[in-house]
């Protein structure tokens, strides 16, 4: 967090109260192998919200600010959004404070809160880059000034008044990108049956020339799911959807939210180098699915 010496000391006050008022909330979230990222208590009977990418170990621990910790269970996961419910066997949990992404503006102080490199309850602050994309009405998604590093996704991205605007989700060409409050809180409220792709993946740069692209990395495909069907491996990179690349990071999201089941879904994939053009069929798949 930025030193009191080199700011006014109400600024620096304020900081601080944020940064106490919301590790309460802010969880540690370990698998089996040791990895780790953030979460935040949403309800006060243990329901937790962290990103899908987090929780891929099947078997889950997590830990509160005070130092308790509690095997989790999987209660909702959404791949092509990026968010999860946990729950924990717990009580009466401090929760977070939703605030409106919606009203956010470009050069807002922000507060992030995580476990980068494992390090308990850290802070950063920054300020916001932009909002939504250029080419996109939606505001799903908020870009930060701010220093991020493994260990913050899941975390909360706070404005002034310690209410949770985003969750952190991303480091795109230095920016911390997170999830808009907005954003998450119509996935929680929806729930019913969506688009369904069937594939885990993560965001990857494939160029730095004069015009970027960006790729989703297949890290899982679940059995039976229009992915698999279509034959696509583990390994494989979605570079575009219709012919054209993807020129910004939240493009495969944005256009699986805005389908529909039974749509046939022209992809190119990058295999071993080479590209080639998959027509997947999307079924209908609760968008939230429960763990039995």
């Amino acid at each position: 967090m930025t030193s009191q010496s080199t700011l006014p000391p109400q600024i620096a006050a304020d900081l601080a109260a944020i940064a106490s008022a919301a590790q309460p909330f802010t969880v540690r979230i370990t698998g089996r192998r040791g990895e780790a990222g953030a979460g935040m208590i949403w309800q006060a009977n243990g329901l937790i919200l962290t990103n899908a990418h987090v929780i891929q170990s099947p078997s889950l621990q997590v830990q509160l600010a005070d130092g308790r910790q509690f095997p989790a269970t999987v209660r909702q996961r959404d791949s092509h959004r990026d968010l999860a419910v946990l729950q924990i066997p717990a009580t009466n949990l401090p929760t977070l404070t939703w605030g409106d992404s919606d009203q956010v503006r470009v050069g807002e102080v922000v507060v992030a809160v995580g476990h980068p490199y494992g390090q308990p309850g850290a802070v950063t602050t920054g300020i916001i880059h932009a909002t939504g994309t250029p080419s996109s009405p939606t505001r799903h998604w908020l870009h930060a000034d701010i220093a991020l590093a493994p260990g913050n996704s899941g975390g909360p991205l706070l404005n002034a008044r310690c209410e949770v605007i985003g969750m952190n989700t991303m480091i795109v060409q230095g920016r911390g990108v997170a999830i808009a409050s907005t954003a998450i809180a119509q996935w929680l409220e929806r729930g019913q049956a969506t688009a369904y792709l069937g594939v885990t993946v993560q965001p990857v740069q494939l160029g730095v020339a004069r015009r970027a692209s960006y790729g989703w990395l297949m890290t899982a495909i679940e059995a039976e799911s229009p992915a698999a069907a279509a034959q696509l491996q583990v390994g494989d990179v979605i570079v575009g959807v219709r012919g054209q690349p993807f020129r910004r990071v939240p493009e495969l999201p944005q256009i699986l939210a805005q389908s529909q089941p039974g749509d046939g879904l022209p992809l190119t994939i990058r295999r071993n180098q080479q590209d080639m053009h998959v027509n997947v069929i999307l079924c209908s798949k609760n968008s939230i699915s429960t763990a039995a």
